[in-house]
Order: structure tokens, then C-alpha cells, then sequence
């Protein structure tokens, strides 16, 4: 009887609410079954309201778009169910083809990449040229050269 309960409160568990809502049709003998399932429902909801988050990876670049390749593959990774991850990317006056390998990027996947340019600044002020664009509840720092490892977020 434990891990019923263990799973009633889990995303599984609540997910087969969900599926007995939907499968079982409303009797009267069924009413405490059903109000259950509509409890479970509005766990549910309030379930993914709270983990669906917006992520904003900013990283600022000079020459070094052969090293955006990494970072890029470990973002896509990081992509799960109700995280939104968008990656804004400051082109400090790079004169080799950081430019077209972002466009590149954009064009093979669904995340959400925006690209700026700017005359060399430097990093900080790449950084804070970038905070004006945020559109996420959370921001985060990551240079062209790192990465993030799997299930970072």
C-alpha cells in the first residue's frame, strides 16, 4: 500500500490519473474514484507549472567559433520536457566564421538561438549587452570554450 502512495505522488503517478480520467466514464459509483483523478489532475497541473522554466545561457565570443560546436551539442542535450532554453550569443568583432557557424546552428535545430554583434568591447561588456536581451527567469554565464555536462538543468 506504501508505494502506491510513493507513486500516486510521482510524475508516473499522476500521468495514470490523468489516463483514468480519460478512460473511465463518469457512474455514480465511481464518484469518489473520479474526484480522486480530478485531484490528481490538479496536482498535475500545479506540477508542471512549477517546473516549466525558461533557462538563458549567455555567452559571449571572440574567434572562436570552431568551439561554439561543444557547447551547442551539450545545450541540446539539456533540452527536457517543461525547460525552455534560450542561447544568446555576443559576437565581440570576430573575424573568422563565428557568424555562419551560429547560422548554421539555427537552421538544424529547435532551440532558441539569438545572435548579436558588437565592435570589440570585451567580455563584461559583451555580458551586459547581452542582459538587455534575457527573456528567461533564469540567466547563466557560459564561455564559447566550456559546456555543460548532461542533466545540467
Amino acid at each position: 500500500m506504501k508505494n502506491s502512495k510513493i507513486l500516486e505522488n510521482t510524475e508516473e503517478g499522476i500521468y495514470k490519473g490523468l489516463k483514468e480520467i480519460i478512460q473511465k466514464p463518469y457512474r455514480n459509483k465511481e464518484f469518489s474514484s473520479n474526484y480522486n483523478n480530478l485531484n490528481r489532475l490538479k496536482r498535475y497541473n500545479r506540477f508542471y507549472r512549477r517546473i516549466k522554466m525558461r533557462i538563458s545561457v549567455l555567452t559571449p565570443t571572440y574567434n572562436r567559433g570552431k568551439l561554439l560546436n561543444r557547447l551547442y551539442y551539450s545545450l541540446v542535450k539539456n533540452l527536457k520536457f517543461g525547460i525552455e532554453i534560450e542561447w544568446l550569443i555576443m559576437d565581440d568583432g570576430s573575424t573568422d566564421e563565428t557568424e555562419n557557424i551560429v547560422k548554421e546552428f539555427k537552421e538544424a535545430s529547435n532551440l532558441e538561438i539569438k545572435y548579436y554583434k558588437q565592435n570589440n568591447q570585451g567580455k563584461m561588456a559583451a555580458i551586459n549587452n547581452l542582459v538587455e536581451h534575457v527573456t528567461g527567469q533564469y540567466m547563466i554565464d557560459c564561455d564559447s570554450d566550456d559546456y555543460f555536462a548532461d542533466n545540467s538543468f
